[in-house]
Order: structure tokens, then sequence, then C-alpha cells
């Protein structure tokens, strides 16, 4: 009952600390104190009747008869002083048998109380090997606990990662849309360019083939004029001769024209031809340009491509960096959460052996208060036979002195023999 103010004090302040690991721990010490009062409890009944015993005298009993009387002025005789001497000797041994079955008794009572001593302390080492069983299973709890939050982290930090590279990846295909519009719009205008190009020359085309066709007809009309002269010189050949040479004169005028128109034909002609070169000059000019712009549109369509590509490639690098981050935070998240339910294990594994242990340790303890209560019980029915048998000794040993006395004093009353008249 010394440790119960102690055990108090301690147990509200673990239930302020920490109420779940202390409720337990409370309860035992309880039920403990408890058990160790009602055990206790016989052997200190037994320990003050014991001092009550030993502490209160015992009162003679004897009846005023068999109370020695004063002895007389008158010497006994020899032979009755050396009977009473016997008597009261015997009746030393008597009360010393007496008092070492009462040593004997009070040695197994210290006996019996030393095993229940023993028994309650095996009891109490169980119940704290039990209290640190529970306290190393509530640690391996919370390490365990601890070993989620570490292992649920890295998995956040992997998820925002991943996250943060399915945005990208959305930034790299809209980009890489927007550069193909681009791309296809550019492409589109250079088309349309090279069609409008395709239909000036065709025009042109057309304008020289028309010229063409006026020389060629002015031709032969000049042929067609030359042929009705030479006709009609030769219908009016009876004419006169100075119509011959009118018509020599005019068909010479009209060579000279035809010449002169010939020779206008011819310009025309070259001024066409030289305005058809200008014109096809000009379309190949323009188709050059065309194929100029259509190919600057292609390296800049390729160019923006490439740097399309380019930036997919990139975003992909980073997306597989960042997968690859993600991938490392996973490893090391699962490495971290073997590792937390290795030490999971490992403290389940050392509470469970702890506590098998414990358990052990109690079986042992209980085993070792069964067998201390035993032999208590043992010494205490031993204590008892042999302070019955004291008691039965001292009780014949007090009745052989009482006889004795009883037998010393109808001597010493008998009067003796030599002194009868």
């Amino acid at each position: 009952m010394l440790l119960a103010a102690p055990l108090t004090v301690a147990g509200i302040w673990g239930m302020v600390t920490r109420p779940s690991l202390a409720l337990p721990l409370v309860l035992l010490v309880g039920v403990a104190l408890v058990l160790t009062d009602f055990l206790a409890g016989p052997y200190r009944e037994a320990e003050q009747k014991a001092r009550a015993a030993a502490g209160a005298p015992m009162r003679n009993r004897q009846p005023l008869v068999n109370q020695p009387r004063p002895p007389s002025k008158q010497k006994p005789p020899r032979p009755k002083v050396e009977a009473h001497a016997g008597a009261e000797a015997e009746a030393a041994a008597a009360q010393a048998l007496a008092a070492e079955a009462e040593a004997v008794a009070a040695a197994a009572r210290a006996r019996a109380d030393a095993a229940a001593a023993e028994a309650l302390a095996a009891e109490a080492e169980a119940l704290a090997a039990e209290a640190e069983a529970l306290a190393a299973e509530a640690r391996a709890q919370e390490e365990a606990a601890a070993a989620e939050a570490l292992a649920a982290e890295p998995e956040a930090v992997a998820a925002e990662a991943q996250a943060q590279a399915e945005v990208a990846v959305a930034e790299a295909l809209a980009a890489e849309a927007r550069v193909r519009e681009r791309a296809r719009a550019e492409a589109a205008a250079a088309e349309a360019l090279a069609a409008e190009a395709h239909k000036r020359a065709e025009a042109a085309e057309a304008h020289a083939l028309a010229a063409e066709a006026r020389k060629q007809a002015k031709a032969a009309e000049a042929h067609a004029l030359a042929a009705e002269a030479r006709r009609r010189a030769k219908a009016a050949e009876p004419e006169a001769l100075a119509a011959e040479a009118r018509a020599q004169a005019e068909a010479t005028e009209t060579e000279a024209l035809i010449a002169e128109a010939r020779e206008r034909e011819r310009a025309r002609a070259k001024a066409a031809e030289a305005e058809a070169l200008a014109i096809e000059a000009r379309k190949q000019a323009e188709a050059a340009e065309a194929q100029a712009q259509a190919a600057a549109a292609r390296k800049r369509a390729e160019a923006a491509e490439i740097e399309a590509l380019a930036a997919e490639a990139r975003k992909r690098a980073k997306a597989a960096e960042a997968e690859a981050l993600a991938a490392e935070s996973r490893a090391r998240a699962e490495a971290a959460e073997t590792h937390a339910l290795a030490a999971e294990a490992r403290a389940r594994e050392r509470a469970r052996a702890e506590a098998a242990e414990a358990e052990a340790l109690a079986a042992e303890s209980r085993a070792r208060a069964e067998a201390a209560e035993t032999r208590a019980r043992a010494a205490e029915v031993w204590a008892g036979a042999e302070a019955a048998e004291a008691q039965a000794r001292a009780a014949e040993a007090r009745a052989k002195a009482i006889r004795l006395r009883l037998e010393a004093e109808a001597k010493n009353k008998r009067p003796p023999q030599g002194n009868q008249p």
C-alpha cells in the first residue's frame, strides 16, 4: 500500500500526457493493488493474531488446589526435593518445547509471508512485462503511422509532378496544332499566288497566239492582193503597156508595200516576240517568284514544323523527365513504403517477440507464484502441524508437570512413617 500514492501520481500524469497508453496501465495497476490487498489480508490477520498472542501473557488457569503453595519451613526430604526438581525441569522442558513450537510456527508464518511476497512480486513483474508489451505495441503503431505519412508524401509529390507533366503535354499539343494551322494557311496563300501566276502566264500566251494569228492573216491578205493584182494585170494585158507599166509600178509599189508590210509584220512579229519573250520572262520571273515564295513558305513551314517538332521533342523530353522524376519518386515512395512495411513488420515481430517473452515471463512468474503459494500453503500446513504437535507436546508436558507436582504435593502432605507415634 506504500506504492499507492506514487502509482496514483504516475497514473494521473500518464492520463494527462498519453491517455491511450496510460489507461490500460492504470487499470492493470489497480487490479494488481486490489489483488495484493486481497491476498495479503489473511496474512495480516494471522500476523496480528500472532502479535496479540505474543504480547498478552497467558494466565495460569490451574485450580487453586494444583497451584504450588509457598514452601513450609520444614525442610522436605531429599527424594521429594529431587522429584520436585525433576518435575520443574520437565515443566521447563515442556515450556521450552512450546516456545520452540511457537518459534517454528512464527518461522513458518514468516516463510509463508515471504512466499506470498515473492508471488506478489512475480505477479507485479508479469504486469510490468505486459505493460511494456503494450507500450512496445503502441510505439510500433506510432512508428507505422509515421511511416505511412512519409510514404503518402512522395505519392502526393509524384501526383503533382504527373499533373504538371500532363498540363505541359497539353500545352505542347496546342502549340503544335497552332503551328500546323499557320503552316497550312501559308501553304494555301502560296498555292493561291502560284495559281494566279499560272493564270497570268496563260493569258500572256493567249495574247501572243492572237498576235501571231493577226500577223498570219495580214500576210495572207497581202498575198491575196498580190495574186489579185497579177490576175488583173494578166486580164488587162490587152490594154496598154502603160497599164502594164503602171501595173508593174503598182506591183513594185505593192511589193514595196508588201515588203514594207512584211517589214512591219516582221517588226510587229519581233515586237510581239519580244513582248512574248518579255511576257514569258515576266511569267518566268513571276513563276520563279512564286516558286521562291512557295519555297520560302515551304521553308518557313518546314522551319515551323521543325521548331514544332523540336518543341514537341523538348516537351516530350520534359514529360519524359517528369515521368522519370515521377517514377523515381514512386520508386522512392515504394522503397520508403517497403522500408516502412519492413520496419513495421520488424516492429510487429519485435512486439510479438516481446509480448511472447512477456507472456512467457508472466507465465513463469505465475508458475513461480503458484509454486510459491503452494510452498507457502505447504509450509503453513507443516507449520500448523508442527505447532499442533508442539502444542500437544506442551500440553502433555504441562499435564505431566501437573501430575508430578500433584504427586509431589501428595507425598509432601503424607506424613512420614518415621515420625508417626
